[in-house]
């Protein structure tokens, strides 16, 4: 499994996103040792990446969260758990949700 964090310069989630997904890989007994965070400095970069909005979350290249792709740099935003109030990264449990839903090759 590799997973990628896909943020923007001075993202104020970006850091959120990656302590989050290391915790749901943690909840799940999965290798937290294979995160990488990576930061998108460019629309063209941003254009040629499964990019959805700062941040994006891919496990092996497939977006935890399947949104509107992002041909610039961008924020995201995701929706809040039990209709609570939006937020800038998903949490734990979201990512742990997510994390056990994705197919696995």
């Amino acid at each position: 499994m590799r997973l990628e964090i896909l943020t923007i310069p001075e993202c104020p989630n970006g850091a959120l996103a990656e302590e989050r997904t290391l915790a749901a890989l943690a909840r799940i007994g999965e290798d937290t040792g294979d995160v990488r965070v990576r930061e998108l400095a460019s629309d063209a970069e941003a254009a040629a990446a499964l990019f959805s909005g700062s941040p994006t979350i891919l496990r092996d290249g497939i977006d935890l969260f399947p949104g509107t792709r992002a041909a610039t740099l961008a924020c995201r935003v995701y929706p809040g758990e039990q209709g609570g109030a939006p937020s800038g990264a998903p949490s734990v449990a979201q990512i742990e949700a997510a994390l056990r839903g994705h197919t696995r090759d």
